[in-house]
């Protein structure tokens, strides 16, 4: 194999003994495939070097691809930088197939196709009683690419066929040796969108045990509902496990187990007041008997667990931080008083190795397991947060703003058990200076050491992230374009209306506020603020999506914007239900909203799905559109009902089921009812 181009690079070496990353120039290449060889040294020794290899193309050549209804395959032919379509390209399918008369796979070139004005070829099948898989070649010009990955030109079955289903139910999901099984079915006919109670429907209904043995069966005869009911004996004497009743059409798995009900249960009180690094934290717990006892004497095995998590906005701005795994701090054991309470006590000692800096707060998670005279173990967890500061700060707003709907920021304060605190404070908004160009997206993580300095690097890859130029946390504050002043006492909300008259773009909202010891607390947030009448993305990316609306009933709409922060992006966009592609048009990325109707028909969700190819990127998005049947909705509501009763007190509920509509509905209900335990 003859070299094309042969160089070397001097690697930095820190003498650390670490793994290091650099990036590296290759240079430039004519079409074709290549094989890289990288070695330690000059000789590629493969007894002296270290040695690495890796193939690619050198092309211009992209697609984009997708199986189609009928089995076959559609191409989209474009250029691998601009993304636009190549038309008159030559396609040669080279499909690959079990030969039954030589018993063994073999190769068949099929015909050249050529690419329509959008880049469009597709391919079928060779014929329709196999599944073929298959290559393909593309050719423009002396340019050529080989798919390194096989199709499959397989026809899809989408159940669009009427067929016999069936639901079961049990009363409940484990059962002792020798217990009732109390089942329901309801057997339904249809396909996967509509369906149908089947009456009078003969059906067996079969208990399997854990080895798929038949353990009893009985026929049954649905009702005008289409439903049945019966019960079967949870099997003794058999290996207990997992098994399960079936229909033929449906099946339920339930546990038979050797088990007992519980006798009582213990909890955690709910820890109050607040505590700061090192204090000693006292937390409380309880067993009681479900008939009402206390369960004194029992012995507690405890243990204390730490963790660490930091404030949302440390994420961005020290990616470095310590996120060291749990430590436990604490165990030992106790013994419940006459009342059935225990104590646990435990010192709130901090992780020494993190910083006060980087504000952690750490959950102690108390774990306690009771064990009564009888043997029987019950147990229970709480949590408790300490952190160096009293209060977290929690803004919400959405990480992407149109300006004609600006409303308001919601500022929860709380403390660190999750209790929100009235909390006076202040905020900030300030628009962020974005870089001057567009990026690609990395495929491979930012290197740690550079061999080419940021000048020459752009030069050579000028659409390359050189370090981390898409870290919002380190852009520049271009101006203060809004404060004010909140007090979550009096209201949990700011006003962020008046920046609708502000540019498009990043902005970061700064909140702080102080806790009682006078330690900063604060919360930061960025959002991309932007306007439907705009001409570009208002951020710098190649592909700025941003779904608006993908739920609704007959009658509304859904939209999305599809841009770009660079000219001439065109991506393919499709509407698909029941894995069916309805349309399919190519359009150009722009911050126009696209609508879509919502129909009757598209009841039972539909959905779209954009590609596109740009700068050597692929770039996709597919979303389900939420259409629920609530046509179908019934309103279930009990006309009467006490819920404090005698034992064996008969007792009747009246419940009353009406249509979307409030009309009254004839139907069938299945009802269960839970002891405590």
């Amino acid at each position: 194999m003859p070299v094309t181009k042969s160089f070397d690079y001097t690697m930095p070496d820190d003498g650390d003994y670490n793994t290091h990353t650099v990036e590296i120039k290759i240079p430039e290449l004519n079409y074709g495939y290549y094989l890289i060889l990288a070695s330690t040294t000059p000789d590629f020794d493969l007894k002296k070097s270290i040695f690495t290899y890796s193939r690619f193309w050198n092309s211009n050549i992209s697609y984009i691809n997708r199986n189609l209804e009928d089995g076959s395959e559609e191409f989209y032919v474009v250029h691998r930088m601009t993304g636009l379509p190549i038309v008159n390209a030559t396609v040669q399918a080279f499909y690959n197939y079990y030969d039954y008369n030589v018993r063994r796979y073999v190769n068949k070139k099929g015909e050249k196709l050529l690419t329509d004005a959008n880049g469009r070829v597709v391919v079928k099948k060779l014929n329709e009683k196999d599944q073929n898989y298959f290559y393909v070649e593309v050719t423009n010009g002396e340019d050529k690419l080989f798919s390194e990955n096989s199709y499959s030109l397989y026809h899809y079955n989408n159940n669009d066929y009427e067929r016999g289903k069936s639901f079961v139910f049990l009363d409940r999901g484990i059962y002792r040796p020798g217990q009732t099984i109390y089942f329901k079915g309801i057997h339904l006919m249809g396909d996967v969108k509509n369906n149908k109670l089947v009456p009078g429907k003969s059906l067996t209904y079969t208990l399997y045990d854990v080895n798929y043995q038949k353990i009893s069966s009985v026929d049954l005869t649905t009702n005008e509902y289409g439903t049945v009911s019966g019960t079967f004996t949870a099997p003794m004497g058999v290996l207990n496990g997992q098994m399960h009743i079936t229909d033929g059409y449906g099946t339920a798995y339930f546990r038979v187990e050797e088990y007992k009900r519980p006798k009582f249960e213990t909890t955690f009180n709910p820890v109050k007041g607040s505590f700061k690094i090192n204090d000693e934290v006292t937390v409380m717990g309880q067993a009681k008997a479900y008939a009402g006892y206390n369960i004194d004497g029992a012995q507690v095995k405890y243990r204390v667990v730490r963790n660490i998590r930091y404030p949302y906005y440390y994420y961005w701005y020290y990616r470095g931080v310590n996120t060291s795994g749990q430590t436990e701090i604490l165990n030992g054991t106790s013994v419940t008083n006459d009342t059935g309470g225990y104590v646990i006590k435990f010192n709130a000692l901090p992780d020494l190795s993190v910083s006060k800096k980087n504000a952690p707060t750490y959950t102690y998670t108390v774990y306690a397991d009771v064990t009564d005279i009888n043997g029987e173990t019950r147990s229970s967890t709480t949590y408790v947060c300490v952190g160096y500061k009293a209060l977290e700060m929690d803004m919400s707003v959405d990480s992407k703003i149109e300006k004609a709907e600006l409303d308001s920021v919601s500022v929860y304060i709380r403390n660190l058990n999750g209790v929100e605190e009235a909390t006076a404070g202040n905020y900030s908004i300030y628009r962020l200076k974005q870089p001057d160009k567009t990026f690609r997206n990395r495929l491979w993580g930012q290197p740690d050491k550079y061999i080419i300095g940021k000048e020459e690097y752009y030069k050579l890859f000028p659409n390359d992230l050189y370090a981390d130029e898409e870290d919002m946390s380190k852009w520049a504050r271009e101006e203060k374009v809004a404060d004010g002043n909140f007090d979550t006492g009096k209201r949990k909300k700011f006003s962020i209306k008046n920046l609708k008259d502000q540019k498009s773009g990043v902005y970061v909202i700064e909140g702080f506020c102080k806790d009682k010891n006078g330690e900063e607390v604060k919360d930061i947030r960025f959002f991309t603020l932007y306007s439907s009448a705009d001409e570009t993305a208002p951020e710098k990316m190649t592909d700025w999506y941003n779904p608006i609306k993908s739920n609704g009933e007959p009658g509304e709409k859904a939209s999305f914007i599809q841009a770009s922060s660079l000219q001439g992006v065109k991506y393919l966009y499709s509407i698909e239900q029941d894995n069916k592609i309805i349309s399919t048009e190519i359009k150009s990325a722009s911050m126009s909203k696209i609508i879509i109707d919502i129909k009757e028909e598209h009841r039972g969700n539909f959905g779209y799905s954009i590609a596109f190819i740009k700068n050597n990127r692929y770039y996709n998005h597919s979303q389900t559109i939420s259409v629920p049947y609530s046509n179908k909705d019934l309103d279930i509501q009990f006309e009467t009902f006490r819920n404090k009763l005698l034992p064996g007190q008969q007792e009747e509920w009246k419940v009353i089921i009406k249509d979307k509509n409030k009309e009254k509905q004839a139907a069938e209900m299945l009802a269960t009812m839970y002891d405590a335990s």
